[in-house]
């Protein structure tokens, strides 16, 4: 099950996801989905280790079922 999970983040990174949302859209570089504490600490620790290659902080979204 985790390397289903790392898989899919990591299929996410790659691809750029973007969603739109009302009005707005929204970008995001990678988008960590479970609102547990594993899925807490994977957006925290994406988003102060790495950067996109035009080198600006990666924006990381967590997204909780229900």
């Amino acid at each position: 099950m985790v390397g289903a999970a790392l898989w899919l983040a990591c299929a996410a990174f790659l691809a750029g996801v973007s969603f739109g949302a009302g009005a707005g859209v929204h970008s995001f570089d990678l988008v960590v989905y479970g609102g547990t504490p594993g899925g807490v600490t994977t957006a925290v620790a994406a988003a102060r280790t790495f950067s996109n290659r035009t080198g600006r902080p990666l924006a990381v979204a967590l997204v909780a079922p229900g």
